[in-house]
């Protein structure tokens, strides 16, 4: 779907729009041509750079990562199958409408063949925890309520969003809702990655369990 097509949450229809017609979220980057940030709408945005003070303002103020405006009771963390798995993201939440806008529109998450551009990054520390660098092919939406979600401190001095109980989930491929077959195909793709950093049988077990849970929040159609 074009992404003219797909109305604009009233969050996003306030921030600036790149090029190519893309709302550039709040916590992206803008830099100069050294890679030096700058003030918002100076320089260019950069989609895959936080902006500095942007993670601290997010989990200080509940502001939406997406918008920047106030989170609501409810709120939605947008990650990658695996996340339903673990319940972790290194990303704050944002406004569900504002989630389910970036899961449908968002280039990355809506062409699962794409790769994420390596070249010419700017320099940066990697976000926290395991990061799987694959497209996953589907985008989750998972919906919890604003007093259910936890910072957690990682062994690194990071920090993750333990993302709690959901609510609702949503899931998307493409820019569509997901079926079953497709979220179970990325699933098994991205367990590999996991099951490298699992030590022992009772660590074992302990995935089988979190991938038992994990289940009942897919799609409820049949896997093909």
């Amino acid at each position: 779907m074009p992404i003219a097509d797909v109305p604009r949450p009233r969050g996003v229809d306030r921030l600036p729009v790149d090029h190519r017609g893309y709302p550039v979220p709040w916590f992206a980057a803008w830099l100069d041509e050294d890679d030096n940030e700058v003030p918002p709408g100076q320089g260019k945005p950069e989609f895959r750079v936080v902006g500095s003070d942007r993670l601290y303002r997010a989990l200080t103020l509940a502001r939406c990562w997406i918008c920047g405006l106030p989170t609501a009771r409810d709120v939605a963390f947008v990650a990658g199958p695996m996340c339903a798995i673990n319940r972790t993201s290194a990303e704050p939440p944002s406004h569900v409408e504002c989630a389910d806008y970036a899961a449908r529109v968002c280039p990355f998450l809506t062409h699962p063949k794409a790769t994420r551009r390596e070249a010419n990054m700017p320099a940066g520390e990697d976000p926290p925890g395991i990061m799987l660098r694959r497209n996953p092919g589907v985008a989750l939406v998972w919906i919890t309520r604003r007093n259910a979600w936890r910072l957690r401190r990682t062994g690194d001095g990071g920090v993750l969003c333990d993302i709690g109980e959901p609510t609702e989930t949503r899931w998307y491929h493409a820019g569509q809702p997901a079926t079953r077959a497709q979220v179970d195909a990325s699933i098994e793709e991205g367990l590999p990655e996991l099951e490298k950093h699992v030590r022992g049988t009772n660590e074992r077990l302990e995935l089988a369990r979190l991938i038992h849970r994990a289940s009942r929040h897919l799609p409820k159609d049949s896997a093909a």
